[in-house]
């Protein structure tokens, strides 16, 4: 018995900078690029039907880089006072930022600059302490994106990211 469309796995699908999304088609494997960059800024998932008859869906994933889930625990300061500190847990993160979940209370809001530091579990235990500005606050869960270059941090980030 063949599922339908609503009944499978959604597919994440990464849109190119330029707003092109590349499916695949599961069954026959038949490549079909979409313009799709009017859905840019909304969560949206297609409904896809084949030339070979298969419904299929793809949830379109707008972000410049790959985030990886993460349970990293690390601290942050607040800056530039350096007055407020904390614990945090990244739970994910990218090249670009990271998604972390504050430890008790803080007085974190969007548009903050923090100084983040934590350790990934690799084989080296890269200590990656980078400047970061706050972008979205939701009770604990703060999600934030890397400031400026971090130099050799980014080089231990990216073969982490791939593992």
């Amino acid at each position: 018995m063949k599922m339908t469309a609503s009944q499978e796995e959604i597919t994440k699908i990464y849109v190119t900078p330029s707003g092109v999304a590349i499916i695949k088609c599961p069954d026959c494997e038949m490549i079909r690029t979409l313009t799709v960059d009017k859905f840019r800024g909304t969560k949206h998932i297609l409904n896809i039907k084949c030339s070979c008859k298969r419904l299929f869906r793809v949830k379109l994933e707008f972000r410049k880089f790959y985030r990886k889930k993460a349970e990293l625990s690390g601290d942050y300061v607040l800056l530039p006072e350096k007055i407020h500190r904390g614990r945090l847990m990244v739970v994910n993160i990218s090249q670009g930022g990271v998604g972390v979940h504050i430890l008790g209370t803080h007085r974190l809001s969007a548009g903050q600059e923090i100084q983040i530091c934590f350790t990934l579990d690799d084989k080296h235990g890269s200590v990656i302490d980078r400047r970061a500005v706050v972008r979205v606050v939701s009770k604990n869960n703060v999600c934030c994106e890397f400031k400026g270059n971090g130099s050799s941090h980014d080089k231990a980030l990216g073969f982490y990211l791939m593992v």
